[in-house]
C-alpha cells in the first residue's frame, strides 16, 4: 500500500507591470511651457498659441539624420498615426525625468495598493510591484485583483485612439518591455489573464 500525500509548495507570484496607455495628460500640456517648445524647436507646430494649451500638430515629421535642417523624411508614406506616435515618444523621451513624470498619469489616480511608479519609454508613468510575494494556490480566485482608473477624459485629442491599460505579468529576474510584450486591456470590461509557470530543468 501506498501513501500519496498532496503538498503544495511556495511558489514568488510574478510581478506584474501595468502602464497607461496614454503617456500625457490632456491638462498638463500647458505645464511644459516655453521650456517644452525650446526643447522641442526642431518641430513644425505652431507656437502661435500663447495659451500652449494643446494647440501642437502631432502629426509633424521628424527628420532622420542628426541634422535637423535636412527635408529628408523617414515617415514619407507612411501613417499619420504612426508618426504621430513616435513624435510623441521622442518628445517625452528628451523631457527631464521630473517634468515628465508630473505630465503623465498619476499611480495614485490611476490605482490604489503597493505599487512602484516606473518611468516608461513610451507609455511614461508606468507601475510595478517590485515587492517580492509567494502564493501557494492557483486558479482565478486566488491571484491578484486590480480595479484601474484611467481617466479618459486626459486622453490626448488625435494622438490615442483608443483608452486602454496595458498589463505585463513577467518574472522579478527579467526586465520589463510592456509596449513589447504587454496586453491591452480596454476599459468598461472585466479581463482575466492566465499564466502558467514552466520550468525547465
Amino acid at each position: 500500500m501506498y501513501n500519496i500525500a498532496v503538498v503544495f509548495r511556495g511558489l514568488p507570484f510574478p510581478a506584474v507591470m501595468i502602464c497607461n496607455l496614454n503617456p500625457l495628460r490632456q491638462s498638463k500640456l500647458g505645464d511644459l511651457g516655453t521650456e517644452y517648445l525650446e526643447i522641442l524647436r526642431f518641430l513644425d507646430f505652431d507656437t502661435t498659441d500663447d495659451s500652449q494649451s494643446s494647440e501642437f500638430d502631432w502629426n509633424v515629421k521628424i527628420p532622420v539624420d542628426g541634422d535637423w535642417d535636412d527635408d529628408s523624411n523617414f515617415f514619407d508614406g507612411f501613417e499619420d498615426e504612426y508618426a504621430a506616435e513616435m513624435n510623441i515618444t521622442r518628445i517625452m523621451s528628451i523631457l527631464d525625468p521630473s517634468l515628465r513624470k508630473s505630465v503623465g498619469h498619476q499611480s495614485k489616480d490611476f490605482i490604489q495598493g503597493n505599487f512602484t511608479s516606473v518611468l516608461n519609454s513610451k507609455y511614461v508613468n508606468c507601475i510595478d510591484d517590485s515587492e517580492i510575494l509567494s502564493t501557494v494556490r492557483s486558479g482565478p480566485t486566488r491571484g491578484l485583483t486590480l480595479t484601474l482608473f484611467i481617466e479618459q477624459d486626459e486622453y490626448l485629442t488625435d494622438y490615442t485612439e483608443n483608452a486602454r491599460a496595458v498589463i505585463f505579468v513577467h518574472p522579478h529576474s527579467i526586465a520589463a518591455f510592456p509596449e513589447e510584450q504587454g496586453i491591452e486591456v480596454p476599459p468598461g470590461f472585466s479581463t482575466s489573464i492566465g499564466v502558467r509557470l514552466v520550468s525547465v530543468l
